[in-house]
């Protein structure tokens, strides 16, 4: 792989860059509200998912790798978001309002997701959308 001819080295590292768990893909999240999606052989760009309106502050793939989580904390908007990555531009799954999220997670399997801040901890169910737990505490995550 050349880096003068991939399309991930036109995009890796606006902000951040992570592989899947068997180092095939890389999903990278930007400044510009977008996560992307690359095979690390070819450096072809898998996915173009427009996911925020400001910046991505966070991006990880659920463990069956179906999915993507992100969330973005700017002042257009302050959510956490799950897609689908089965088409090249990303189906939006869920959305949920997380006022200044600072982090989030996929649970053991992904039909759960967990998100924190300074003040709250939060756990959803995917699949139906229902608030599983929400504990509010100022410190409660550093």
């Amino acid at each position: 792989m050349g880096h003068a001819q991939c399309d991930f080295c036109l995009v890796a590292c606006r902000s951040s860059a992570a592989f899947n768990k068997n180092n095939s893909k890389i999903l990278t999240r930007g400044t510009d509200g977008g996560v992307r999606i690359f095979d690390i052989d070819s450096g072809k760009l898998l996915n173009n998912i427009k996911a925020h309106n400001g910046w991505v502050l966070g991006a990880i793939f659920s463990s069956d790798e179906n999915k993507v989580l992100t969330w973005s904390a700017s002042y257009k908007e302050k959510t956490v978001r799950v897609w689908d990555t089965s088409n090249k531009e990303g189906l939006l799954l869920k959305s949920f309002e997380h006022e200044h999220v600072k982090g989030a997670s996929f649970g053991r399997t992904p039909d759960k997701v967990m998100s924190w801040s300074d003040s709250s901890l939060i756990l959803r169910d995917i699949t139906t959308g229902k608030l599983i737990f929400n504990f509010k505490q100022k410190g409660i995550v550093g």
